[in-house]
């Protein structure tokens, strides 16, 4: 069976949503490859990222790739905070 395209949509809450738009969106508005689009959106406490994707190989790397990075960038952001960087 082959697949004309895969769609998702997944919201994240987030403690730092402006810091998650401002490193991520660079990436969404240029992904390194057609085979994938994306969206992102932030809102009170949360980013939501829609996804489509041309074969279920691109769907998952991006997915991937992308919570992998909110979860980095959640993670410096509480290291920035418990020293008191801010």
């Amino acid at each position: 069976m082959k697949v004309k395209e895969v769609k998702a949509v997944i919201e994240l809450k987030v403690p730092c949503p402006e810091v998650v738009f401002s490193s991520i969106n660079p990436e969404i508005r240029e992904p390194p490859t057609d085979r994938y689009t994306g969206k992102l959106k932030k809102d009170k406490g949360k980013v939501t990222f829609e996804f489509k994707a041309k074969d279920l190989v691109a769907f998952r790397a991006a997915i991937n790739a992308y919570i992998r990075w909110v979860r980095s960038i959640c993670e410096i952001y509480d290291i920035y905070l418990k020293e008191g960087l801010k």
